[in-house]
């Protein structure tokens, strides 16, 4: 299912700039906000902006962008420019392991953001085979 992806380490927007065009699906899973300790990297307020205004304005197909509900972000990414659908979920491991005292997975309340349709770029489906909820 991979064989026409590219996956690459670079920064985002570099790498979102170099590959957008009219026919490009864009999905970007940036670290989630006020997260950064979770990660070997920081990813600051100022990068998760930055991120935003090269999704928003980007000539590409489709755009989807992942993060944990949080007040910034729903400032980021306005409802007039970006659908919002949350799903309610656990976290994949979240340091359960076999000596944990609990094996209960913390649930956690995903945010999916879909860039509106612009011009003539496909409508996006999120039902179906490829659904995601």
């Amino acid at each position: 299912h991979l064989k026409r992806c590219y996956i690459e380490n670079d920064d985002a927007v570099k790498c979102i700039e170099r590959w957008a065009t009219p026919h490009t699906a864009i999905y970007a899973d940036p670290p989630y906000y006020d997260c950064s300790h979770y990660y070997k990297e920081d990813f600051d307020n100022d990068q998760h902006a930055r991120l935003a205004e090269c999704l928003h304005t980007i000539d590409a197909a489709c755009v989807i962008v992942s993060y944990y509900p949080h007040p910034e972000i729903l400032k980021l990414y306005s409802e007039d420019t970006w659908e919002r659908h949350y799903k309610d979920t656990v976290a994949s491991s979240a340091g359960v392991t076999r000596n944990s005292k609990t094996k209960t997975r913390p649930k956690r309340t995903e945010l999916l953001l879909v860039r509106k349709r612009q011009g003539s770029a496909p409508a996006v489906n999120l039902g179906g085979q490829m659904g995601l909820f």
